[in-house]
């Protein structure tokens, strides 16, 4: 009693406020993906997205689905694609064998990147490239770089940003010569934050949303919109978070970002107000690391 006594007398004199308990469940995921965001806009699209068998990846193939896209899926893992397709046949009405379909992408090898867009792009006029493929390696989620290998170094910027770099440049030609369409590139807000200033992470985020702006520069006047979003916390595998985690503390919004909440800002940005939004980079972090 004595104890209790004493606690109540040092909250009264703080700022004291009791977060409840947030956990992530199907029902909360459900929420984000309900509800068009285009109105229609998007309807007969064939859309690419890069490391979508988890992940945001995944949340955005399953928001193009619902907004009426062919979608095709890319991974380097067959099996992990197989099952990213059953799951979101399971998950959408939207998904059959004709809206959905996967495409093998090694995006440590840039040949073979080259060989696989293009080979797309030759049977199929995708007019929406989400470039979502990404590693996040232990040494970047505790912010260290001096203890990184020249491996690790080139491990992550050859996917998070050379392969970015390629698919883009790629698609962006094509795009131009039949009449235009959409780049979007998940960067990070670890582009922005000190923090990760120096780790293969944060370099290669900041290389992201700088060549955002100038791949959009290049292709003004010519169709070819190209964007960028910066999330901050999100959910997700990478980030070590899995479902019904209490996700309520250490955030300004009392809970980190859903995967599905950057699928319906993706499918927002690509949609008709795209049309004036160019070059930018939508930060969605809630203040996190700014």
């Amino acid at each position: 009693m004595h104890d209790m006594g004493i606690i109540s007398k040092i909250k009264s004199k703080l700022s004291y406020k009791e977060v409840t308990p947030l956990y992530m469940d199907d029902l909360l995921r459900d929420a984000y993906q309900t509800t068009s965001v285009v109105g229609g806009s998007l309807k007969g699209r064939i859309a690419l997205v890069t490391g979508a068998t988890s992940g945001i990846g995944f949340a955005i193939a399953e928001r193009l689905l619902g907004e009426g896209c062919r979608v095709i899926i890319s991974g380097r893992n067959v099996q992990k694609l197989q099952t990213a397709v059953a799951e979101l046949k399971r998950r959408s009405c939207k998904a059959n064998d004709d809206t959905l379909s996967t495409l093998l992408l090694n995006q440590y090898d840039a040949e073979a990147v080259r060989n696989s867009v293009d080979g797309l792009f030759s049977t199929a006029p995708v007019s929406i490239v989400i470039n979502n493929a990404g590693f996040f390696g232990e040494k970047d989620h505790r912010c260290e770089f001096r203890s990184v290998t020249e491996e690790e170094y080139f491990r992550t910027i050859d996917v998070n940003l050379k392969s970015t770099i390629l698919i883009s440049e790629l698609a962006a030609a094509r795009m131009a010569q039949y009449g235009g369409g959409n780049i979007l590139n998940i960067s990070s807000i670890c582009g922005f934050s000190r923090n990760h200033y120096y780790t293969p992470y944060g370099i290669s985020k900041t290389g992201v949303i700088r060549f955002t702006e100038q791949l959009s520069a290049a292709y003004k006047g010519r169709g070819v919109i190209v964007n960028s979003i910066a999330p901050g916390s999100v959910a997700t595998a990478m980030n070590h978070s899995r479902m019904n985690d209490n996700i309520a503390s250490f955030h300004p919004l009392n809970h980190i970002i859903f995967s599905e909440q950057i699928a319906a800002l993706a499918a927002f940005m690509i949609g008709n107000v795209s049309k004036f939004q160019v070059g930018e980079v939508k930060k969605a972090c809630a203040t996190e690391n700014v």
